[in-house]
């Protein structure tokens, strides 16, 4: 169970690797939602579950990344 939860992501080995894998799984996902929160308002069931995914995939993020740094 706890392996699921694990980024499967390589060690990085560069900063700049270190930032692309920033950038996809923090800064992409927050423009997506940003575009989504202007385009969906109009729309109050969708706008309100784009805020339940993307509340999600913060969530595991954060799991996954503590996961991370204990068994790492």
């Amino acid at each position: 169970m706890i392996e699921a939860l694990i980024l499967p992501l390589p060690i990085v080995h560069s900063w700049l690797l270190g930032l692309q894998v920033f950038a996809m799984v923090m800064i992409v996902p927050a423009m997506v939602y940003t575009t989504g929160h202007s385009l969906l308002r109009p729309f109050p069931k969708l706008f309100t579950a784009m805020h339940w995914l993307f509340s999600a995939y913060m969530l595991w993020v954060l799991v996954s990344a503590l996961t991370t740094l204990v068994t790492r």
